[in-house]
């Protein structure tokens, strides 16, 4: 028996029926951090349909994804830089989180702001050698009523070691993009990775050398590969975009 046959539907979405208030909230959540999104690779992604219609018609869509977006919120248009379908696969994955999350490279706070939304129960820690504007942050995190449960450092990720970072089972790297630095982050913090814990880099794609860093770790380490690191560099037309998924054994 289909599970809408014994359950009350609470809504139904593009996606399917929601089942729950827990996961309808979640739903509004990844909607309301989507608004905020990486938007050069969308085709006109906040502007009415017969809008889209008619340029289309005209100019083309310009090798861009067709893709629309809700309307401005209290986040910033592309404070989040990542597309769509990648803030909806880190949410999902910062939601399941049960020991800790640790994100390495903040720059504006888009992926610690996913995180925050997602988990309220975990410890997430994030760290930067060089953030944009954390006071923005952080006034934007208490405007939402989240974060909490918010270590944020300014500091290295790849060398060094910090008291208040213990276990965790959300890994998600996104600092130095070069081969060595992504390298780094990713050795720097296996051992507080625990047995089954998640493992995600940004940006892994030909062409990008946090994927040279990512063929290496794997070849060095025990890993099962969830997402694939051999992405091309039209990442942005994956389901997961440029994502790498690595599950610690």
């Amino acid at each position: 028996m289909n599970k809408s046959d014994t359950a009350e539907v609470y809504a139904w979405t593009e996606s399917g029926p929601v089942y729950s208030p827990a996961s309808l909230e979640d739903v509004k959540n990844i909607e309301l951090l989507k608004t905020a999104c990486r938007t050069k690779h969308l085709f006109l992604p906040d502007k009415p349909q017969i809008v889209r219609v008619i340029y289309s018609l005209f100019f083309g869509k310009k090798n861009k994804i067709d893709y629309r977006i809700g309307k401005p919120s209290v986040i910033p248009r592309n404070f989040i830089r990542q597309e769509p379908w990648e803030i909806e696969y880190l949410y999902m994955l910062a939601h399941y989180s049960k020991v800790g999350i640790l994100e390495t490279g903040r720059f504006n706070g888009g992926s610690t702001l996913i995180s925050a939304l997602a988990n309220n129960k975990v410890k997430i820690h994030s760290i930067d050698f060089d953030p944009q504007d954390d006071a923005f942050l952080i006034n934007l995190l208490d405007q939402m009523k989240i974060g909490k449960n918010l270590n944020i450092i300014t500091g290295d990720s790849q060398k060094t070691k910090y008291d208040s970072i213990n276990e965790i089972d959300l890994l998600f790297v996104d600092a130095d993009h070069s081969k060595e630095g992504c390298l780094n982050d990713m050795v720097n913090w296996w051992d507080n990775l625990v047995k089954g814990g998640h493992m995600i880099m940004h940006d892994c794609y030909f062409g990008c050398e946090v994927q040279d860093a990512v063929l290496e770790f794997i070849s060095k380490y025990n890993v099962e590969i969830i997402v694939s690191p051999y992405k091309s560099h039209e990442h942005r037309r994956y389901p997961q975009g440029s994502f790498c998924h690595l599950i610690k054994k």
